[in-house]
């Protein structure tokens, strides 16, 4: 399994990368409205890192199995994901592991759909992050996006439900 790093440096990697990344992720595109012009227009552009961004990827024989998307500014996992054939094999821990050493806090924020809390639930105890608040409709009408270890910038209603997680 190799691990591959792109940021604002590795325009050589981001150059081969990034087209590949967004087919691995575009289905976030229906539980994350507008999810290919946040990829296109806020993480990227023209191949160039726009902010302080950064990819992690598990890579396995020449195919992304799991990538992880940091937002260096907010101690933030702006995505996660480990592709389904690619589940049980302990790569989303090893990926969890090496995003939290990027980030440089054991606690980042990272947010979880209804839809896909259950994937979290044993990855999220594992590393012993802790619900801090649900928001109703955050990005899609009519469902919960769960917040751990703090709040969702620039956000002040949450309501706070912990007994449906754990």
């Amino acid at each position: 399994m190799e691990t591959v790093f792109l940021n604002q440096y590795s325009i050589e990697k981001n150059n081969f990368y990034l087209r590949r990344v967004y087919s691995f992720l575009e289905l976030l595109e229906d539980e994350y409205p507008n999810f290919k012009e946040w990829y296109f227009n806020t993480l990227v552009t023209n191949n160039k890192f726009l902010d302080d961004r950064s990819i992690i990827l598990k890579i396995y024989k020449n195919e992304i199995c799991a990538v992880s998307i940091i937002k260096h500014s907010e101690d933030k996992i702006c995505t996660f994901r480990v592709t389904e054939r690619f589940q049980g094999l302990s790569i989303g821990t090893d990926l969890m592991k090496e995003t939290i050493r990027v980030i440089g806090n054991n606690k980042p924020l990272i947010t979880v759909s209804e839809d896909r809390i259950n994937q979290f639930k044993s990855l999220l105890q594992k590393f012993d992050f802790k619900l801090h608040a649900t928001y109703q409709d955050y990005y899609k009408f009519n469902k919960i996006e769960y917040s751990f270890n703090k709040p969702i910038e620039g956000i002040e209603e949450e309501i706070y439900i912990p007994e449906l997680i754990y």
